[in-house]
């Protein structure tokens, strides 16, 4: 339990600290993690991690030594080295967090403690853009981000992915029937805060992953019926904290000073906290009443796993998700639409190319929502041609950044690749992205927990767990995560429990 808890509080501290970027940020909680886990490998008597788990620790440790070996030909030796560093300190968190699953006992509460750091951090970054005189917040930090809640990741998108990976993570402990009540309804209240701290990320990608790994729960899990309910229960809170915030534009859309968002933040944080309680008591209910009814049925018959029953209130809750979309975006998709002289083919194609050939101007507030204009486009092309130009071991890890200057159509300064895939591809070539496959795989195929328990998971731990790690694996995709230890722990951690043993007896 002592471990867990120690997990907890180095995720805590890498979200507030400048989301684990710097050596300084990371490196402190990963040699913690490290002392820790060797004062526990020394004391254990018997400890059977599965099969997949050892194959992610040593993919880590490999990715680790491969990094630290291509800095003989990396253009940038010392960069290289700080991406060893990394990757030790992942493998040393990933090895603490099997440690302390144990053999299966654990697993629960780590998911537990994984979920509460989530909505921790969401929770203080809440409170700098509402309250920021009570979290100290950077008045540099709002003028770089052009208004989007960056606090105290400091990087918008890292942040947008830490509350994507709360919100149905959160949602999972939610519509847990095992569950206490108490914990159901405080896992729906911090939903409610994870996803109104979406929404003044403006991040996109993290929206997208969010999405996506919902999607995968609702159509993957045996339990869709519990998640979606308590998902339903959730985004109507988002959705009120959202329509709250969209009607005072200093918050989003024209921010202002942190005088003027202090001025006016506390009526706001209050009604949030309003709708948070609403959610917790809706939540408590469902756990008192519809639960009951569920179990009660589940004992008596088998519903099919695509009965209209069960599939009712997924649909429901898309629908849900649709409108508040429509609550967020319907304005400008409005008027787009009714401007748009084209087809939807030709409103593809024009994002299409507004992605691969982005117009060096930005967007601020909601305007961004719905723009594909982003030099992600240039910067995939750059990476790739890395991996074309050495395939086999690539330019050197921390190589990219040496590239992109050479090779760049228009001055911006980029240190990654903004994909996990593209930049192992382009810095460490064919071996980097097969070590990294080591980890994804084995995460992958662990999604199957949802399905059928073969772990030390129920399915419903199970969803939870999957509904973090499906959020980063998207992510990470497509934004810088691997850099951002507040955004990458968390995700590792949950798979470290969905990858833990079955519970052995005596």
């Amino acid at each position: 339990m002592l471990m867990c808890l120690v997990l907890g509080g180095l995720l805590v501290a890498l979200g507030v600290r400048d989301g684990g970027y710097f050596p300084s940020d990371h490196l402190l909680p990963a040699a913690i993690a490290a002392g820790c886990a060797a004062v526990a490998l020394a004391a254990v008597r018997r400890w059977y991690p599965s099969r997949d788990a050892l194959v992610v620790l040593g993919s880590l440790l490999g990715l680790a030594a491969w990094t630290g070996l291509s800095a003989g030909w990396s253009p940038d030796p010392a960069g290289a080295d700080l991406e060893m560093e990394r990757a030790l300190g992942y493998a040393a968190i990933v090895l603490l967090a099997l440690l302390a699953i144990g053999n299966g006992r654990r697993t629960a509460l780590l998911l537990r403690v994984v979920v509460g750091a989530l909505v921790v951090v969401s929770g203080i970054a809440l409170l700098s853009r509402l309250r920021p005189e009570w979290v100290g917040t950077d008045p540099a930090i709002l003028f770089a981000s052009q208004g989007r809640l960056a606090h105290p990741v400091t990087y918008w998108n890292g942040l947008g992915a830490i509350a994507g990976m709360g919100l149905l993570g959160a949602t999972g402990l939610a519509g847990d029937l095992r569950e206490h009540v108490v914990v159901r309804a405080a896992a729906s209240a911090g939903a409610v805060i994870c996803g109104a701290v979406l929404y003044l990320t403006l991040s996109r990608g993290a929206g997208i992953a969010t999405i996506l790994a919902a999607a995968l729960v609702l159509v993957g899990s045996a339990r869709r019926g519990q998640y979606a309910s308590a998902l339903l229960i959730s985004l109507a809170g988002a959705t009120a904290s959202v329509l709250l915030l969209r009607g005072n534009p200093i918050f989003v859309d024209a921010p202002s000073t942190l005088a003027e968002q202090q001025a006016e933040g506390g009526p706001i944080l209050l009604g949030i906290l309003l709708f948070a309680a609403a959610a917790a008591a809706a939540q408590s209910v469902a756990a008192r009443v519809g639960d009951r009814i569920e179990l009660w049925r589940a004992r008596r018959r088998r519903l099919s796993a695509h009965s209209p029953r069960t599939l009712a209130v997924p649909a429901v809750t898309l629908v849900l998700v649709a409108l508040m979309g429509y609550a967020v975006l319907g304005d400008a998709l409005e008027g787009r639409a009714a401007g748009a002289s084209g087809d939807l083919r030709s409103f593809v194609d024009r994002q299409y190319e507004s992605f691969m050939n982005p117009i060096e101007t930005s967007q601020a507030g909601e305007e961004r929502l719905t723009s594909a204009n982003t030099s992600r486009g240039k910067v995939y092309e750059v990476a790739l041609g890395g991996f074309a130009d050495n395939p086999l071991v690539g330019d050197g890890a921390a190589g990219f950044r040496v590239r992109w200057v050479a090779e760049r159509e228009f001055a911006e300064d980029l240190r990654n690749a903004h994909s996990l895939p593209l930049e192992t591809a382009s810095d460490l070539g064919l071996v980097g992205l097969l070590l990294l496959g080591g980890v994804f795989v084995p995460l992958g195929l662990a999604f199957r927990g949802m399905r059928r328990r073969d772990g030390g998971l129920t399915r419903s731990q199970a969803t939870t767990g999957t509904a973090i790690v499906a959020v980063w694996m998207v992510h990470s995709a497509i934004d810088w995560d691997w850099q951002l230890a507040a955004v990458t722990a968390p995700a590792l951690v949950a798979g470290a429990a969905l990858l833990s043993p079955r519970r052995r007896r005596r």
